[in-house]
């Protein structure tokens, strides 16, 4: 189990909104999606697109590089190019403070 680390308030991100931070040197990305964050590593598994520059549509996360979608809640690859998951982070809130777990 890893510690959690303040990555921003919750105000800070809105409702269909990706947001991306370096936190102990890894580069991750905050998403709020029906009213609940979600944190994955921001970094795609396919060509190392940025991941907080792409879209999202509900749970869905597409790379702005080459197009390959994953699921925010699971990491799971949902389409190709990419074949390898994402690293999820659990993410709690505390007050107005987000959290996240590295």
């Amino acid at each position: 189990m890893g510690e959690f680390v303040q990555v921003c308030k919750e105000n800070d991100c809105q409702e269909g909104e990706i947001k991306g931070f370096t936190l102990k040197g890894k580069r991750i990305f905050i998403a709020k999606s029906g009213g609940k964050f979600f944190s994955c590593d921001s970094i795609c598994t396919h060509a190392g697109g940025p991941l907080e520059e792409g879209y999202l549509e509900e749970k869905c996360i597409m790379c702005p590089l080459h197009g390959a979608q994953f699921d925010i809640e699971t990491g799971a690859v949902l389409t190709p190019p990419a074949t390898r998951s994402l690293t999820t982070h659990k993410v709690k809130v505390e007050g107005e403070q987000v959290f996240v777990e590295l």
